[in-house]
């Protein structure tokens, strides 16, 4: 394991810890949830360096009170407070307090939001924010195949599986490889790569193991395999052939760990690791039914059902399964005329599968291209709809 490690110190001063205040807090995306009385803490989670994140905090009393204000105490600048209600509050009831979390660089970062009031006696409550700056690459993996309607069963049919890998971390990958299982009616022909450092180090049991080399962040690089069919094991028509593969890399990361705390002081942890991670790339697919044909080179393919006709007002539900699991897409619908409206998007499910329903009641008599892109395969889904 390759590890730097660093330890940062703030002192803060020592207050009164009478907890008599309730506290509660939200965030987008998350319901309004009630805290138990004094020590509470939130975590804001894991944002790239320079997003941000904001979270609500509700300070409520229950006795009227003066001279109260609010403090944030951390060290450096990731914790800020975008709107404070709680200074100067007086009164009773409750108040709120914006904190917005934006990491600077990669590590684990704290901080103390304290509410503090004068009653009878001095009176606070405090809520210990954590969050982590991420680092560590994100590779997202696409493929594609052409020809990409039908293939022809002749010992002159070559076939190309591409693959793109595109890194959309902060930081690097290295030490990876790619691996492309493929049918055994299919022999590896030759390839043509991006890159120099690629090269193909096995082939063997169905599966071709490629190099890669280092992909630094926002970097993509890509290459096709071509394949011919095997002249001992010749595929008969109607057969459906399956491309896909999966980049195993390692990557520097912030492994899970405490933040460790004492009656003085905060303890700020950032620590780096080499860690592993796979990346599963779609699926595509063609079959041997109408010779060799290719009209996209893998950029456009059918969907279910196919071109179909329907009665205006019939709800029908079209599906693609080339999509990388849980990717987003969008979608849209063409008219005769080729006007284009925007349909609702989604994500595709764990199988690659991107689905909508469309409704045709009032849509006049004519032909209509309905439209799937998924935004990280790069791929987009089509088929016809004629209403009648």
């Amino acid at each position: 394991m390759k590890c730097r490690q660093f330890y940062f110190t703030l002192r803060r001063s020592g207050l009164a810890m009478l907890m008599l205040l309730s506290l509660a807090f939200s965030a987008a995306a998350m319901p309004q949830q009630a805290a138990k009385a004094g020590f509470d803490s939130y975590n804001y989670g894991n944002l790239k360096p320079g997003s941000s994140s904001q979270a609500t905090f509700t300070f409520t009393v229950a006795a009227s009170i003066s001279t109260s204000v609010t403090t944030l105490d951390q060290f450096g600048y990731a914790f800020s407070i975008v709107s404070d209600g709680c200074t100067g509050f007086s009164g009773d009831g409750s108040c709120n307090v914006v904190v917005s979390f934006t990491p600077p660089f990669s590590g684990y970062f704290s901080a103390i939001l304290q509410f503090s009031y004068l009653n009878e006696t001095e009176q606070n409550a405090q809520i210990y924010l954590f969050g982590k700056g991420s680092i560590g690459a994100s590779l997202v993996c696409a493929a594609s195949v052409s020809p990409d309607r039908s293939l022809k069963v002749a010992t002159e049919t070559v076939v190309g599986a591409t693959f793109k890998v595109k890194n959309q971390g902060i930081s690097g990958s290295f030490d990876q490889y790619l691996e492309m299982p493929f049918d055994a009616t299919l022999i590896p022909a030759y390839t043509s790569f991006s890159d120099p450092g690629m090269w193909v180090s096995s082939s063997e049991g169905g599966k071709l193991k490629i190099a890669l080399p280092s992909l630094g962040a926002g970097a993509t690089f890509s290459g096709t395999v071509f394949f011919r069919l095997n002249p001992e094991n010749m595929p008969v028509a109607g057969k459906e052939l399956s491309f896909n593969y999966y980049v195993l890399y390692s990557t520097n990361a912030l492994p899970a760990r405490d933040i460790a705390w004492d009656s003085s002081s905060i303890l700020l942890f950032r620590e780096e690791s080499t860690v592993t991670g796979t990346c599963y790339s779609n699926t595509v697919k063609v079959s041997f039914t109408d010779g060799n044909r290719d009209e996209t080179v893998g950029k456009v393919m059918p969907m279910t059902p196919g071109e179909t006709a329907v009665t205006a007002g019939t709800q029908v539900t079209v599906a693609g399964d080339m999509f990388i699991a849980g990717e987003l897409f969008s979608a849209w619908i063409t008219a005769p005329n080729g006007q284009s409206v925007a349909l609702a998007g989604g994500r595709a499910d764990a199988n690659g599968v991107g689905s909508l329903t469309v409704d045709t009641t009032g849509l006049a008599a004519g032909s209509y291209v309905i439209a799937i892109y998924g935004h990280d395969s790069e791929i987009t889904g089509r088929t016809i709809l004629t209403v009648k």
